[in-house]
């Protein structure tokens, strides 16, 4: 389905049927040919209406509550591409842009900033842990014994890890990190992310950075 500000479209897709989340968005994106286009896609679990299925997006954006990869394989819709040239008119833009000049000015050094900049979310690995709030063994416990193994000064030192930024944002918490030792040494992600690191770390009883990435 290709939605822009002039038309929606509908285009074949019998020929991605199959195909997982990465070539379904590199094809669909190539087939429109519109540089500043995205893509929402699913891969095979949505296609097969897997009840956790996921929508996709840039690759590692996810859309992983509810099943909604489901509800588009339901529709046999594999993918929606969107683009446009419009632009949303703004109150106030002047008060607008003055506000966030100011806010930035001053949060720029802010200590949780730095942090947050320095370490991403996984620091709050450390605080949940010693506030006794860290998700854990399914939710049954808020303490892991082993939390300094997946700890964030443990994910800055074992593996190759780069910040990132979404659109416009001062703090650039996100982590691109890679695998530098073992069995996936070489697997690039975006992320892990505190959430990433709780469900599949705490949660699951894994206390081993390279697997839980």
């Amino acid at each position: 389905l290709e939605i822009s500000d002039q038309q929606v479209k509908f285009h074949e897709a019998s020929h991605l049927w199959s195909k997982d989340t990465y070539a379904t968005e590199d094809s669909v994106l190539k087939e429109v040919g519109i540089p500043q286009a995205q893509a929402v896609v699913i891969g095979p679990a949505g296609e097969n209406l897997v009840r956790l299925a996921c929508l996709e997006n840039n690759y590692w954006c996810s859309a992983g509550r509810c099943g909604l990869g489901a509800v588009m394989g339901s529709k046999k819709l594999k993918a929606i591409v969107f683009h446009g040239k419009k632009k949303r008119k703004v109150a106030h833009e002047e008060i607008l842009r003055s506000y966030i000049k100011d806010f930035v000015a001053k949060a720029k050094d802010n200590s949780g900033v730095l942090a947050y900049r320095e370490l991403g979310t996984p620091m709050l690995v450390a605080i949940t842990n010693a506030a006794g709030a860290f998700p854990t063994r399914f939710w049954s416990k808020g303490f892991f014994e082993d939390w300094e193994k997946i700890s964030a000064d443990t994910l800055h030192k074992d593996l190759e890890v780069k910040p990132r930024a979404c659109a416009h944002c001062l703090i650039a918490c996100r982590r691109f990190s890679r695998v530098e030792k073992g069995r996936h040494k070489g697997l690039v992600i975006d992320g892990p992310d505190y959430e990433t690191i709780y469900a599949f770390g705490g949660l699951c009883m894994i206390n081993s950075l390279e697997e839980i990435v």
